[in-house]
Parts: structure tokens; C-alpha cells; sequence
């Protein structure tokens, strides 16, 4: 998605690359009482383990979908990227 999409109530889909659009939707959330999650898979390097911890410290319930092995050789490389083993 662009920005972001309405999958159903209270269910939306949110392009976090747009940094600018990503401050501005955390501002509003931090208001909002409903449960707040973020869901990420073992696929995605990019998340630094330190992200997810504050994500955690502000209240957010962590989704992690586990996929694959965490093998280095599944994903084409030598060795695992450090945020991954965190």
C-alpha cells in the first residue's frame, strides 16, 4: 500500500517506509486505547531487535510469524545478520 489501507474495522495496513507518514501515525496512536500489535516475520532482517523492544515498552503485543529454519544458506548468505540472532 501506499500509506495505508482499512482491511476491515480496526484492522489496518500500513506502509511503515514512508517515515514522514510513520511519525505522524505512532503521535496517533499513542492515544488510542485499543490493543495495539506488530506483526513481523522471521524473514524480515531489517527489524533491529531493539525496535521490538519498544514497540513492547509502549504497549504493543508482538505477532511473530516464524517461517523457516533461521539458516543462513536459505537465505543466500554466510552468515545471519546480527539484528536476526537478537
Amino acid at each position: 500500500v501506499k500509506r495505508i489501507k482499512k482491511q476491515a474495522d480496526n484492522l489496518y495496513l500500513v506502509n511503515y517506509a514512508n517515515t514522514a507518514f510513520s511519525k505522524l501515525l505512532f503521535q496517533e496512536l499513542e492515544k488510542c486505547k485499543a490493543p495495539k500489535y506488530v506483526q513481523f516475520y522471521s524473514t524480515d532482517w531489517t527489524l533491529p531487535a531493539a525496535k521490538i523492544k519498544e514497540y513492547m515498552q509502549q504497549g504493543y503485543k508482538i505477532v511473530y510469524e516464524y517461517i523457516d529454519d533461521l539458516n543462513p544458506h536459505l537465505a543466500g548468505t554466510d552468515e545471519l545478520p546480527v539484528n536476526v540472532k537478537e
